[in-house]
């Protein structure tokens, strides 16, 4: 048997589930605890399957990645 990767969220008041390739599940993983996106890509690019760009399709389309940040403490515009 092998082991599947799914990433359970919810969608207003319905659950929904997703299921990832094990790349993508390390990929996330990486993100939810805090890692950098290229901290969290080479994270999942050491698993086969992983193809970062379907991978952030697919958590922008079902709106789970809605903001990116660079990581500066101030996010205020600069003149």
């Amino acid at each position: 048997e092998l082991a599947q990767t799914a990433l359970v969220f919810r969608n207003g008041l319905q659950v929904d589930t997703l299921e990832l390739s094990a790349g993508a599940g390390v990929f996330v993983g990486a993100l939810q605890r805090g890692e950098s996106l290229v901290e969290a890509a080479s994270a999942g690019g050491a698993q086969q399957d992983f193809d970062l760009a379907d991978t952030m399709a697919l958590l922008i389309r079902h709106q789970l990645i809605v903001r990116m940040t660079t990581g500066e403490t101030n996010h205020e515009p600069r003149h």
